[in-house]
């Protein structure tokens, strides 16, 4: 089963980190006019950006010592080579990789190498008739389902069946995760992320 995936609530596993907001803006600018619109908080929208518009450098502002592979900033994930290496096997030449300088919050560099994850995959695979949801025109929610509900997301599976990682265009709270790929960042002990499983049928 895949799995929506988000950054760990832990401290200790969620570093606060900011990218150069000039260039951040700019990248976030350009999904915008490519396509009228930035897919939920995580400022992703399943499309490639130019590489020269990805900010070039972040900052940690926390007091973290060390990083793990996969690390949030500014709503976006930076991934080290292990990450890289793993989606290139189940998916090789869709997804962007777009290397970022990260410093500590004592000016040293990170003592690994990140990039910025920007997932090409956009999707319209959510089957709403199976799936538990709310909805606001045509974006889906799991929260305001009524009581007692519980929410469940499920996905036409041939539309993401050779996937590892996608973005639904009808969803607004989370990118997603294939199970290969999920087992692989748990196994690896690549990152703590907290993560809801859904359902491909």
């Amino acid at each position: 089963m895949p799995f929506c995936v988000h950054s760990s609530s832990v401290p200790r596993y969620s570093p606060r980190v900011a990218c150069d907001p000039e260039a951040l803006a700019l990248l976030n600018k350009q999904v915008i006019e490519h396509d009228g619109m930035l897919i939920m908080g995580y400022k992703q929208a399943g499309l490639s950006v130019d590489p020269d518009a990805a900010p070039k450098t972040a900052q940690v502002l926390s007091a973290h010592k060390k990083l793990f592979d996969i690390v949030p900033a500014n709503y976006r994930l930076l991934v080290t080579r292990p990450f890289i290496e793993k989606v290139e096997e189940l998916e090789p030449g869709v997804h962007q990789f777009l290397p970022i300088e990260v410093r500590m919050k004592s000016g040293e560099l990170a003592e690994r190498d990140y990039w910025i994850l920007n997932i090409c995959n956009r999707t319209n695979a959510i089957d709403p008739d199976n799936s538990v949801l709310s909805n606001t025109g045509d974006t889906y929610f799991t929260h305001g389902i009524g009581p007692g509900a519980t929410p469940k997301l499920v996905f036409n599976k041939a539309r993401i069946d050779s996937m590892c990682m996608w973005i639904d265009q009808h969803y607004s709270m989370g990118e997603f995760f294939s199970d290969e790929l999920m087992q692989f960042i748990e196994s690896e002990k690549l990152k703590d992320l907290e993560k809801w499983k859904v359902f491909a049928e």
